[in-house]
């Protein structure tokens, strides 16, 4: 058995949607990385945070999922628990997940500029949108999934992470989330 060090996740909580089985998101992190799970009050989304030290440098990762249809309530917990967490002072941040935000359009035209956003904005996007912005965070995902939307988003603080199609995928792609 190898050993892969430790897992942080949050299981879906059955009783506030109506998905019976499955659901939550997980964080795996290698044993040689210190790491700690940022504590959050408890709430109905799904999402861990886990603190990894690594070179001197201070690295907040998140896992997000929104489960369509969520009420705009998840995305304002969300948020919030996104700027009191910012509080305190990362190196580099990295958020990734299902936001279930299709109606964005995330225009990323040149490497290391800001995102643009063409859409009409429904009030859960402009809320995810206002806060990551405002706090500094750029979606980086440009790989679109078959009806050509953008479902699974990365947020980062830092223009030094890029997001590529493996060649070589560990498991059958996902034509929702590629």
């Amino acid at each position: 058995m190898i050993s892969i060090g430790q897992i942080f996740r949050k299981d879906r909580d059955s009783t506030h949607f109506n998905k019976r089985r499955g659901g939550g998101v997980l964080i795996a992190v290698k044993s040689s990385f210190n790491c700690n799970e940022v504590i959050l009050p408890d709430n109905n989304v799904e999402q861990v945070f886990v603190m990894i030290y690594s070179a001197g440098l201070k690295f907040l990762i998140g896992s997000v999922y929104f489960p369509p249809d969520s009420p705009v309530s998840l995305y304002d917990s969300h948020c919030a628990d996104i700027e009191t967490m910012l509080i305190k002072d990362f190196d580099e941040i990295l958020f990734l997940g299902d936001y279930n935000l299709p109606v964005i359009d995330w225009n990323i035209p040149f490497e290391n500029e800001v995102v643009a956003i063409d859409c009409d904005l429904s009030y859960k996007a402009k809320i995810v949108v206002d806060s990551y912005s405002f706090l500094g965070l750029s979606q980086i995902n440009t790989i679109k999934n078959k009806y050509n939307k953008l479902l699974d988003l990365i947020f980062s603080n830092t223009t030094n992470v890029t997001c590529s199609v493996v060649d070589d995928p560990l498991t059958k792609c996902d034509s929702y989330h590629p």
